[in-house]
């Protein structure tokens, strides 16, 4: 099997937010200022161990173990002597080992800078997000089920020194503190407080930096006392461990601790361990190239399967982070939400990307706790995400037990839909529609609604079309098929429900889809009558909807979506007695062959058009002695898509499409 060699190349530099001074620490400015030269992280195939691995690799370099990272991942942190080879050797050396997965270097990671300037004593965000409407329906803590719902810190807080905090500390309950034994068997001993990576004991610690994130997560509500987080009743779970800076291997033994806790939650129908559903990140490596953290990234991925979800806060500085990098919010994972800032006017001052930032959340002038015992503004992504893995938490304790009921039986399934509500039911502005995924910024009220939607039972008999799968804008004909998913979101099992279709309020097409769903089960459906959609340039408004007697809840019953046919209308006419061909070369050439059987006298014009039907390129003929033209045609400068060439006179002529790679 090839294995990928992974190399560490940085664009840019770390940029720390410390919140505590540090003004005498030198920042980095190179990748030598970053790199730990005698060390590796490795992540092995199951049942490999460490020591397999010290034993295959030569002797003389003086590879060891320094720890085991994570058992879950089988990931492990080896030195060597970096004054007899260096890390590129190293990990060419264990690539070429077949036990191995992956690996990659062990470099130094860096809090955020941002300001620390209290303008604000009110906490303007709060109302901005609905989080007042949403409070509504709940305020946090637990599930509709009784369990206590957990965000993970990954860093130190002063939760349990801060007064507006220590309500909301996560503690084992299930370990006995100080009594030198691992009580609930989950690896790890007299972890009551939580856990400290560099120390390994229940040290969490007073971290500023840290104190301010846990304030938006879940700072005590309605207790006559401060501010509030997100939740007014959430248990925060603090995994410490590391000053400024700290290192990869040190954020993968620290993602390590929920991950434990949460498989034990799982696989105990949450008799142990502790429901953690969301972990939270601000801090990071300013131009990180994903490529080149693999393990780190692949972390998110694990979390996720166990029905975690990763909040991270993308850099403050205003960059395009699909350009530039940016570690952890550029990680490929499904389960990394990569949350960007937004001041009162919803206007980002932040990192930005539309393929890798996924939402906005307030973070300019943020009034929250502070390291002090006391309450203070500050700014910046690292408040940002904070208050995205809070309202994740607060989804967690909706009054809807079919939601648990997911939760227990597919936990990944039910973080799939906490994300989607929380990235489908963001306020949507014209600003953020150019900086982030999906437009806008974080709404607490409507997120919660689509989730509960989604979810949660509210009838007996409850159908309807959950969404359009097909068709999409494009190039579309006069027999298109129709694909949308019909749900149950009612308690009882449901079949042969009439469903329908019609385009731009036309007469409906009504069939039947003979299935069977259960619960909350959905299924596809393709209408057997095709829809004409061929009218060139057009936007058609389709609707689908269900028609089941009884329904209960008709709300649900129609989904409607927009289609374009972007195909162009030429209108050909011919020239009589001619040939046109168009041959595709390699390299995005083409051969375009016009050939003529009788005297052309008009000029003949070679045009190349885009699916807006501009012209990006037009060339005059001239025929050859046997009366025939051709053009050799280079589009390597031009966009990859589908365009359309046409050949022929200012009055008549032929068109052929074409798709530049």
């Amino acid at each position: 099997m090839k294995k990928e060699i992974i190399f560490c190349v940085f664009l840019g530099w770390f940029v720390a937010f410390g919140i505590q001074a540090q003004s005498d620490e030198k920042q980095p400015t190179s990748y030598e200022d970053i790199l730990i030269p005698d060390q590796v992280i490795v992540q092995m195939y199951p049942g490999v161990s460490g020591e397999e691995i010290v034993r295959l690799m030569p002797q003389n370099i003086g590879f060891q173990i320094v720890e085991l990272l994570s058992p879950t991942m089988n990931i492990w942190l080896f030195s060597f002597d970096d004054t007899v080879t260096n890390v590129n050797s190293v990990l060419n050396q264990v690539h070429e080992l077949p036990q191995v997965n992956l690996a990659q270097e062990n470099t130094w990671v860096y809090f955020r800078e941002v300001p620390n300037d209290p303008l604000y004593s009110n906490q303007w965000q709060h109302p901005k997000i609905q989080l007042p409407e949403a409070w509504d329906i709940t305020t946090g803590g637990t599930t509709a089920n009784g369990h206590d719902i957990v965000v993970c810190i990954i860093e130190s807080a002063n939760v349990m020194g801060h007064a507006d905090l220590s309500p909301n500390h996560w503690k084992n309950e299930e370990e006995i503190p100080n009594n030198g034994i691992d009580d609930d068997g989950n690896g790890y001993i007299d972890d009551y407080n939580g856990w400290n990576v560099a120390s390994n004991n229940d040290q969490i610690g007073t971290g500023a930096h840290g104190t301010q994130v846990a304030g938006m997560i879940g700072a005590k509500g309605n207790n006559e006392l401060g501010v509030v987080g997100a939740n007014w009743d959430v248990k925060m779970m603090v995994v410490a461990g590391y000053n400024q800076p700290f290192n990869q291997a040190q954020i993968v033994k620290a993602y390590e601790y929920p991950l434990k806790m949460r498989q034990m939650w799982n696989d105990s129908n949450g008799a142990e361990g502790a429901f953690v559903v969301a972990t939270n990140a601000s801090w990071g490596i300013d131009n990180g190239n994903p490529d080149d953290y693999p393990i780190w990234c692949g972390v998110y991925d694990t979390l996720g399967q166990e029905g975690i979800l990763n909040c991270g806060a993308t850099t403050n500085n205003n960059v395009n982070v699909d350009v530039f990098g940016d570690m952890p919010t550029t990680c490929p994972s499904e389960f990394m939400v990569s949350v960007t800032a937004t001041n009162s006017n919803d206007t980002s001052f932040t990192g930005y990307g539309l393929t890798h930032v996924d939402v906005a959340a307030p973070g300019s002038n943020i009034y929250t706790t502070s390291g002090s015992g006391s309450y203070g503004s500050t700014s910046g992504t690292s408040f940002a995400s904070p208050y995205t893995a809070g309202l994740i938490g607060l989804m967690y304790s909706i009054p809807c037990q079919s939601f648990m009921d997911l939760v227990m039986t597919d936990p990944q399934a039910a973080a799939e839909a906490v994300r989607d509500a929380v990235f489908n039911g963001v306020d949507v502005t014209a600003h953020l529609e150019g900086r982030v995924k999906y437009g806008g910024r974080i709404n607490a009220k409507s997120t919660i609604d689509l989730l509960m939607e989604s979810v949660c039972v509210l009838a007996n008999t409850d159908v309807g079309v959950k969404n359009f799968i097909a068709p999409v804008s494009g190039e579309l004909t006069n027999a298109e098929a129709i694909t949308i998913t019909v749900r149950n979101y009612g308690a009882n099992t449901q079949s042969n429900i009439p469903v329908y279709y019609n385009i731009d309020g036309g007469a409906n097409v009504t069939e039947v889809f003979t299935g069977t769903l259960a619960s909350m089960e959905e299924a596809t459906y393709t209408f057997t009558t095709l829809a004409d959609l061929s009218t060139p340039q057009h936007t058609y408004t389709l609707v689908a909807g269900t028609n089941l007697v009884g329904d209960e809840v008709v709300s649900n019953n129609e989904k409607s979506v927009e289609v374009t046919n972007t195909t162009l209308s030429f209108n050909d006419i011919p020239l009589d007695n001619t040939e046109f061909v168009v041959v595709t070369l390699e390299n995005n050439l083409f051969d375009v062959l016009f050939t003529t059987y009788e005297p052309i006298d008009e000029n003949i014009y070679l045009k190349v058009y885009n699916t807006l039907g501009q012209i990006v390129a037009q060339h005059l003929l001239e025929a050859s002695s046997d009366g025939s033209y051709q053009y050799k045609l280079n589009m390597n400068y031009h966009a990859s898509g589908v365009y359309y060439v046409r050949v022929g006179t200012s009055s008549h002529g032929s068109t052929k499409k074409i798709i530049v790679q």
